[in-house]
């Protein structure tokens, strides 16, 4: 897949975070307030513009952030932004405004922070950017998960943590993925992007590849608000 640059030319690097084994993106310096692209059409599976300040690691160091999905495995990750035009489920165009550049999260300065990846595996963004690019055909947006009538009928929604332990967060909606943060004992005002069903479980998705257990073996963990 082709994508169109997703900021405005010229653009700077950020000195030191170039593509690498342990830096899967690129990161552009830019101005605060430069716009942020669709870099190929899609539809929105993650903009998160209410940080959760006890999350700790990746899911913090992006601040707010974006995330495509592209169709065949494709995806998109623009981070580090201060405000977003998008909501999750929305089908977007390549080359249509959907964000602002910032210094959000773990960051010394304003720039986007980008990356690509096909399945998980993660590709050189400038490898696969041009300046002009079809577009392609958005995938189906995924349907709207309607929650239990006791707990609510839509998302995005903010949870209270009934717990007095701390809840792990995990890399996938299971007890089988792994721990890439907690959540404290106490935590008010959760953003929860949406509910997803297991068996008489439901985890919530609170990130990129950020889960954690609201009902699991028939405890619940979470208070909708």
């Amino acid at each position: 897949m082709k994508f169109q640059w997703p900021i405005d030319k010229p653009y700077r690097w950020i000195s030191g975070y170039d593509y690498s084994s342990t830096h899967y993106a690129q990161d552009f310096g830019t101005i605060q307030g430069a716009n942020y692209y669709a870099p190929q059409s899609g539809v929105i599976t993650t903009a998160r513009f209410t940080l959760a300040p006890n999350i700790t690691g990746q899911e913090y160091g992006y601040g707010n952030y974006i995330v495509i999905d592209h169709g065949n495995g494709w995806h998109t990750l623009g981070a580090h932004l201060l405000e977003g035009y998008v909501k999750v489920g929305d089908t977007v165009i390549i080359g249509q405004l959907i964000a602002k550049c910032d210094n959000t999260g773990w960051s010394t300065g304003p720039h986007l922070h980008f990356a690509i990846d096909q399945n998980g595996t993660h590709y050189k963004p400038t490898d696969m950017l041009y300046d002009s690019v079809e577009p392609v055909e958005p995938p189906d947006p995924p349907a709207p998960f309607v929650a239990p009538q006791e707990y609510l009928d839509n998302v995005p929604l903010k949870v209270n943590l009934t717990t007095t332990m701390q809840l792990r967060i995990r890399s996938k909606p299971a007890t089988t993925g792994s721990t890439v943060g907690y959540l404290p004992a106490g935590l008010k005002d959760l953003q929860v992007f949406r509910l997803i069903p297991n068996g008489n479980d439901y985890w919530m998705e609170i990130g990129y590849k950020q889960f954690a257990a609201g009902v699991y073996g028939g405890d619940v963990w979470i208070e909708f608000v």
